[in-house]
């Protein structure tokens, strides 16, 4: 009598128990929690270099400054803050941004030192890039370039690019790039400048005859152009400048370059038990928790160790050290 009162015993428990467990909405979960005794440990060294995804963002302004660009220039400086919004809205953004002119004989006019510097720190980065762009001015002449000046302020100032940060260049222009035969000179610097292009971005917002907007300057065509050869080829978007939506699409840029970034992450192959979850760097342990109290969290959708910024780092080849308990296969 007594064995059938345990028995009996033991199956509410387990009724109650599968009751408590459909209530709760993650029923796996918790199943997964109670065979959490049979596991064994893990270890992975993974290299900087071979996260997944980056937190950081450089986007480097061409703005033409010869005398027909006036009214395009006020265009940008007229809708700064709604392509900035996409920026200084997210906390956790690590960007900076630089504004160059299409004259290889100007210095940068913004974000290229510390004394002017134009990132997520700015106190005022709407108004520091409105003042900047005011400041090109319209007596430059020919050649407009963009691809020359680029490639040298880049090379004259090593710091603004970072490490495994995506580089964006937006250009705006009214002419086509007047440097002839710096298309594969180009290709191949940033090629050099970033290791892989898929940390690079090129965006273009023009003027001219393919665009529907009136230009002095010689008749051009973006078809076959070796602006529409580096947008396709990074994956970037043009639009026009005299566009009656150029603060929309302008907007729209913004968000999207903002959006291209994500946290950098190591995908793990096994399903860690989250509470034995230890990260390590030069052989100290990296604290886990949210943004404003730990340097990474566990994503339990992608299964990844994933990092709100790598600022602790200092090298690519650098490992980091992870260490987690997984269920042996049997008790899965």
């Amino acid at each position: 009598m007594f064995r059938s009162l345990s028995v009996v015993r033991r199956g509410v428990l387990a009724v109650a128990l599968i009751t408590g467990l459909v209530q709760c909405g993650r029923a796996t979960e918790f199943i997964y929690h109670l065979k959490s005794q049979q596991t064994e440990p893990q270890l992975v060294r993974r290299k900087v270099k071979e996260m997944n995804g980056t937190d950081k963002l450089d986007v480097l302004w061409v703005i033409d400054n010869s005398g027909s660009m006036s009214e395009h220039q006020k265009a940008v400086i007229a809708n700064t803050k709604e392509f900035m919004d996409a920026f200084t809205t997210k906390k956790h953004l690590d960007w900076k941004m630089g504004l160059v002119s299409t004259h290889t004989g100007d210095q940068p006019f913004v974000g290229f030192n510390t004394t002017d510097a134009l990132d997520r720190t700015s106190k005022d980065p709407v108004g520091d890039f409105q003042k900047a762009v005011a400041r090109l001015g319209l007596n430059k002449g020919c050649p407009e370039l963009v691809f020359e000046p680029v490639m040298n302020h880049l090379t004259a100032f090593p710091t603004f690019s970072r490490n495994r940060a995506i580089l964006t260049i937006i250009a705006l222009t009214d002419t086509m790039e007047e440097g002839p035969g710096l298309q594969a000179q180009f290709e191949k610097y940033l090629i050099a400048a970033k290791n892989d292009l898929r940390y690079v971005r090129f965006y273009g917002t023009f003027a001219g005859e393919s665009f529907g907007c009136p230009s002095s300057e010689p008749r051009w065509l973006y078809p076959k152009s070796p602006f529409e050869y580096f947008i396709n080829l990074t994956g970037g978007k043009v639009f026009s400048l005299c566009g009656k939506d150029f603060g929309k699409d302008l907007a729209k840029v913004g968000e999207e370059i903002a959006s291209s970034v994500t946290y950098s992450k190591f995908l793990l192959k096994d399903r860690p038990l989250s509470e034995t979850l230890k990260v390590s760097y030069k052989g100290k342990e990296l604290t886990g928790g949210t943004a404003r109290d730990g340097l990474w969290y566990y994503d339990f959708d992608a299964n990844a160790v994933t990092f709100y910024n790598l600022d602790f780092t200092a090298d690519d080849e650098d490992e980091i050290e992870i260490t987690y308990d997984r269920l042996k296969p049997e008790a899965q």
